[in-house]
């Protein structure tokens, strides 16, 4: 017996493994005799249990095996090596010794091996009859994860004749990609020249004309990557080729032009207005292949945006990560339900993982944050007030007919009060709640047992209590606010203008802010002073404070959404429609759920 002399791999950690290299492979079965596939087979078994000694062993034996019955050729197939139908799927593409090349590649890589799988992936691809774009395209993505930008940029181009000839098998990837993939190298091993085309402009007032074009051609000659061809050159050629930028549509001549300055790519950008909205255009032309095939697009119904924009165009076009004092923040509605009623009152629990809303129609829903119906309770009257415990394990609500429920999901008890609830508050793991009836407030435990009753010489708007049951804080329809301690006792009183209708405690509650019918908010510390004041629409920035205390400003502020930045020094806001009702967010505001009528939205802002 001939001695195995085939060096394959020293031992790899099992740490490694990323796994399937086999599953991936296993529809190659069909081309190999038993002896030689129980081996892989036997691999696959040993390197799940751990043992990648023995596992590198038993792939040796299957390359070895496979070399040894050499060549494959159509007329002299080797004995005992299948050749029927089912093989010939495969082997139309490739020989049984370039697929074993093609198994150890991706057991290599699926063992962190990079180099090892580069070897063997090349050797596959070399020996194959058809291209396989593929693992084209995995190994040129290799060779960049370890460096080798001109061996991959190589390959991509070779991958893109392929693609363009249509002589290839595997993946159908798109030319506009694979371009992409080429940019984003040569941006890397050099600086290519590209040429920067005059902006275009539809429907945009002219007043931004000259500053929106000062400003891109600015920012794009600040791109590290690239060599501006200066626009005297552009200039002169098409004076001596008589062209004028009509002429540049054509795709072939934008190529010869650019070719004879020498240019790699062309830039053209665009901005349009469509109602109320700018739409930023830019679109990459590859000189060589006579092809757009990048583009990238940007929308905003504010012009200050606009720099913004233009600077992240450039990242984004050197394939560099955009920085964080870019980010902008984008609303996504991760789901919706409509209830059978308009939505009367709606609350959260402090991380938002559950959901309370109070219908017109008499019903109640208590959803998870997946937006999942965890229970339905239907009242005889309408509902007017909601409450959930912080942690999401009590709820309590108060219907028009005077009557207050409170519930952990398994038991509902009910208590008459006969008169419309304004207001109500719940503690963390339910163990007491207060609520608001006219101009009296109740502070009671959760078998409904009431430990005090106070009058006050106004009607109360708004009722809340701190996670500990200690304090309560009402609001005024008189704009009164008031801390009430757990002895029924005032322990401060502040005098404001207007109608409270929400109280909001900070995460760790050392602070708590009260807000006014119009959406104006004082924020104050727990021994009553002020702390900061928002004015829903102005332009005051909260940048000097906590985080713990901008997060008393998050949520809906009159007409207005606010949530707090990435890095949670600033608060930014969103104008919200009109016809939304209520929105009840997240501390810092990443998560919210609106209330519109009788559809319930669950949103989160991502920042990118």
């Amino acid at each position: 017996m001939k001695r195995l002399i085939i060096f394959l791999f020293i031992t790899f950690s099992f740490a490694f493994a990323k796994g399937n290299w086999f599953d991936r492979n296993k529809e190659l079965e069909v081309i190999f005799p038993d002896k030689v596939w129980k081996f892989i087979e036997k691999a696959d078994l040993l390197i799940k249990k751990g043992r990648v000694e023995d596992a590198d062993y038993c792939l040796r034996v299957a390359k070895h095996l496979t070399d040894q019955a050499r060549p494959f050729k159509p007329a002299d197939w080797p004995k005992g090596w299948p050749k029927d139908e089912e093989a010939m799927k495969f082997l139309k593409y490739a020989t049984p010794d370039a697929y074993i090349d093609r198994i150890i590649g991706d057991y290599a890589y699926s063992q962190g091996k990079n180099k090892e799988a580069i070897k063997y992936f090349h050797n596959y691809l070399q020996k194959s009859i058809i291209p396989d774009s593929s693992y084209m395209m995995k190994l040129a993505t290799i060779y960049e994860m370890e460096g080798l930008w001109k061996d991959a940029l190589i390959l991509y181009r070779d991958l893109l004749h392929c693609l363009e000839t249509e002589n290839f098998h595997g993946t159908k990837y798109s030319a506009n990609y694979v371009m992409r993939k080429m940019k984003n190298i040569e941006l890397k091993i050099k600086k290519p020249w590209i040429l920067v085309l005059d902006v275009s402009f539809m429907n945009v007032p002219p007043f931004l004309h000259k500053d929106f074009s000062s400003l891109f051609s600015k920012e794009i000659k600040n791109c590290k990557k690239v060599r501006i061809i200066p626009e005297e050159s552009l200039i002169r050629i098409m004076e001596e080729e008589k062209l004028t930028l009509k002429d540049l549509e054509n795709e072939d001549e934008l190529s010869r032009i650019g070719k004879m300055l020498n240019a790699s790519y062309v830039v053209k950008s665009i901005l349009a207005k469509a109602n109320r909205e700018y739409i930023f255009q830019v679109r990459i032309f590859n000189v060589d292949e006579k092809k757009w095939f990048e583009d990238y697009e940007y929308k905003t119904e504010d012009f200050r945006n606009f720099p913004n924009y233009i600077k992240r165009f450039v990242y984004e076009f050197e394939n560099e990560k955009i920085p964080e004092d870019l980010w902008l923040p984008f609303k996504k509605i991760r789901w919706n339900y409509e209830t059978d009623g308009e939505i009367l009152s709606l609350k959260i629990s402090k991380g938002c993982e559950r959901i309370i809303c109070g219908c017109e129609s008499g019903s109640v829903y208590i959803f998870n944050r997946d937006g999942k119906v965890l229970k339905r309770f239907r009242m005889k009257d309408r509902i007017v007030k909601v409450g959930v415990s912080p942690d999401g394990k009590f709820f309590a609500w108060g219907t028009l007919e005077g009557k207050i429920y409170f519930t952990d999901l398994f038991t509902l008890k009910s208590k008459k009060i006969g008169n419309l609830i304004r207001g109500i508050g719940i503690c963390k793991n339910g163990k007491f709640f207060t609520f608001a009836v006219n101009n009296r407030v109740y502070y009671a435990d959760r078998k409904g047992e009431i430990f005090w009753e106070r009058e006050f010489p106004f009607w109360v708007s708004a009722v809340e209590i701190s996670q500990d049951g200690r304090d309560v804080y009402i609001g005024g329809e008189n704009g009164e606010i008031v801390n009430i301690n757990e002895e029924g006792n005032i322990v401060w009183s502040k005098r404001g203008r207007n109608k409270i209708i929400r109280i909001k405690f900070s995460p760790d509650e050392k602070f708590l802010s009260f807000e006014d019918i119009d959406g104006n908010t004082v924020v104050f510390d727990r021994n009553a002073r002020k702390m900061a004041e928002l004015v829903p629409g102005s332009e005051k920035k909260f940048t000097s404070f906590s985080s713990e205390l901008l997060q008393c400003l998050t949520g809906k502020r009159g007409n207005f959404f606010y949530f707090l930045s990435p890095s949670e020094d600033k608060v930014w806001k969103y104008e919200v429609e009109r016809k939304v009702s209520f929105i009840e967010s997240t501390p810092k505001g990443k998560e919210a759920i609106a209330a519109e009528g009788k559809n319930l939205f669950f949103i989160s802002i991502e920042w990118k």
